[in-house]
């Protein structure tokens, strides 16, 4: 039940009613950090707690949680001249394709293959040996040292993972017009 103060301006609630009393759920502090919401609003600035997700690279300081939420950083070794990363704790949730900075790192640079589970190719070679953090930012590093992107959704839509059918069967632009 809800016994006063719970509700905080600028934060997002769900509330429901249980049949006898309201019951409030994300208790108090609102959405996990980097949730993803549709929003229809008119305004060109995005809700309190909220960016738009259109691929703008935003501060790394400003955003730490939303950083370490939708991106992953891990100590690795790199050998100069080659580009070859090895020494990664879990290439489990990387992709071809993913960008990646960090010291040592071209700014810029993607995944080209993933060799093992602690080992990835990238499109570039490193510029120096040693141990290194890297992080593995699937949305775009930023300038890999200040910044990193959110995840652009314009002109896209949301789809959950269905790993057993293909459910997507039919997109285009097409199928949306009357």
């Amino acid at each position: 039940a809800l016994s006063g103060g719970e509700i905080v301006a600028g934060n997002t609630v769900d509330i429901w009613f249980d049949g006898t009393q309201y019951q409030m759920l994300d208790v108090p502090q609102g959405d996990p950090v980097g949730t993803i919401k549709d929003w229809a609003g008119f305004s060109a600035t995005a809700p309190n707690g909220y960016l738009f997700a259109n691929g703008t690279a935003v501060s790394r300081t400003t955003y730490a949680a939303l950083l370490s939420a939708i991106t992953f950083s891990t100590a690795a070794s790199t050998t100069n001249g080659n580009a070859i990363i090895t020494g990664i704790s879990s290439t489990t949730n990387l992709a071809v394709g993913m960008p990646v900075g960090g010291t040592n790192v071209t700014c810029g640079a993607t995944i080209v293959t993933i060799d093992s589970g602690t080992q990835v190719t990238l499109s570039a070679n490193s510029s120096a040996t040693g141990a290194t953090t890297l992080v593995f930012a699937p949305y775009g590093a930023g300038d890999c040292s200040t910044t990193f992107s959110v995840p652009d959704y314009q002109g896209r839509v949301a789809a959950g993972l269905y790993t057993t059918a293909n459910r997507l069967t039919f997109a285009s632009a097409s199928a949306c017009r009357g």
